[in-house]
């Protein structure tokens, strides 16, 4: 991958062009390697000191980062109120003595993130950090009957109606026009216009290969490509990669062209005899857009197996700018390898039961292994948890740091 502002380097360019002609009966092996070749790749990590104001009212806040700033930016904007920031550079340190200098750093500090490799998350770090993914992947089972997907669900019926409705319709291609027709005209455009600077745009050798081996699913209406999207069948799963729509415009999504891409990609998964459609990566949140359109669909979360970062999460206390952060972003995390989540409640009043099942039913997804709800405000009286949800009141974790709140919500007691 490649930043959107820069250009690869000859031998980031050399490196890719080598990759795209070997045999395909590599892949499972690089993949397996990779992981081990990135320390080596960040051997110095860099760290920074930001300061400014917090959202959403204005409190002051200190965050310690690690690694590059670029892959840290949403959640530096998810805890700013703006782009402003006072930056104090600390410098860069061996990745070998990260772990011990961050521990220095983050005393003074409202929040740590550092960006490692998991296998260094693994090697230097311990169990005081809330281990979070870079990503969540998702799958769907292929449904035997697609409008099963909609009963009860009115949103998503809507969104498949005006596919139907708009006169859109799939084909699939193996053309090397096509190919280079959508990564150049519709991905491309997509991501910049989509992410701006913190675009991240995937290397043409690296998706021709995997377009080589499964091919394109166009959307069209009237006759014309309305948006794409890159897939590969491999052992009955359906491989969905990038997507992008004509000129990156966003007008094809409001006339629903990624219902479309998803609606025809479950279609040809079934017309190829898979059992399972991989939808891809969202960003580690319950509260991320493009994970909550994928939970509609019914999809279910995993961990993603070509997921080679992980954010790294520290804080002292749970005061206001760590507490007013997590309120925004309900991060996903990993706890004894399985995905759990945290979400908390920034109330002035006990919540009441009904207010824990209406944010049960609303952010829930399959795949989770636990929800943990945190209330700032304690709970109303004879108040259960839903099921695989556990209850937490900060007047007894207010004064802890992430080790010690997993250690209380794996203690406490959980209704099936």
């Amino acid at each position: 991958m490649i930043q959107s502002d820069q250009k690869s380097r000859w031998w980031v360019e050399l490196a890719w062009r080598l990759y795209y002609c070997l045999p395909a009966q590599l892949d499972d092996i690089l993949k397996w390697r990779f992981p081990y070749v990135l320390p080596f790749k960040s051997f110095r990590v860099p760290i920074a000191v930001l300061r400014g104001p917090t959202r959403p009212d204005g409190h002051p806040g200190t965050m310690v980062i690690a690694g590059t700033e670029d892959k840290v930016d949403y959640l530096i904007r998810q805890f700013f109120e703006n782009e402003n920031q006072q930056q104090e550079t600390v410098g860069k340190v061996p990745l070998w003595n990260l772990a011990r200098t961050l521990k220095r750093l983050r005393k003074s500090a409202d929040l740590t993130i550092a960006c490692v490799d998991q296998f260094s998350a693994r090697l230097f770090f311990g169990a005081d950090y809330l281990h979070v993914p870079e990503f969540v992947g998702s799958t769907l089972t292929v449904p035997e009957d697609i409008e099963k997907l909609a009963r009860g669900n009115p949103s998503l019926k809507t969104d498949l109606r005006n596919v139907r409705c708009n006169g859109m319709a799939p084909k699939v291609t193996h053309a090397e026009e096509d190919f280079k027709m959508f990564y150049h005209t519709m991905y491309v455009p997509f991501i910049l216009k989509r992410h701006g600077k913190q675009a991240v745009v995937d290397d043409v050798y690296r998706i021709r290969r995997i377009f080589n081996q499964g091919g394109l699913l166009w959307v069209r209406q009237n006759g014309h490509p309305l948006a794409g999207i890159i897939f590969q069948k491999k052992n009955q799963i359906l491989r969905l990669f990038i997507l992008g729509t004509v000129n990156g415009e966003w007008a094809p999504v409001k006339a629903g062209a990624i219902a479309a891409l998803y609606l025809f990609s479950i279609e040809h998964a079934k017309t190829l005899g898979c059992r399972l459609v991989d939808f891809g990566g969202s960003r580690p949140s319950l509260n991320d857009g493009l994970l909550r359109y994928k939970r509609k669909w019914g999809m279910n979360l995993i961990n993603k197996s070509d997921n080679y970062y992980e954010f790294l999460l520290y804080w002292n206390h749970l005061n206001v700018p760590v507490t007013s952060f997590l309120s925004r972003d309900s991060l996903i995390f990993r706890n004894n390898h399985e995905l759990s989540a945290i979400y908390i409640i920034d109330h002035n009043e006990p919540v009441t039961q009904s207010i824990v099942t209406e944010i049960h039913r609303s952010v829930w997804i399959p795949g989770l292994q636990q929800l943990n709800i945190v209330s700032t405000s304690g709970w109303h009286p004879g108040i259960t948890s839903p099921p695989q949800t556990r209850l937490v009141e900060t007047t007894t974790v207010r004064n802890c740091d992430p080790s010690t709140l997993l250690a209380i919500c794996n203690q406490l007691p959980k209704l099936e």
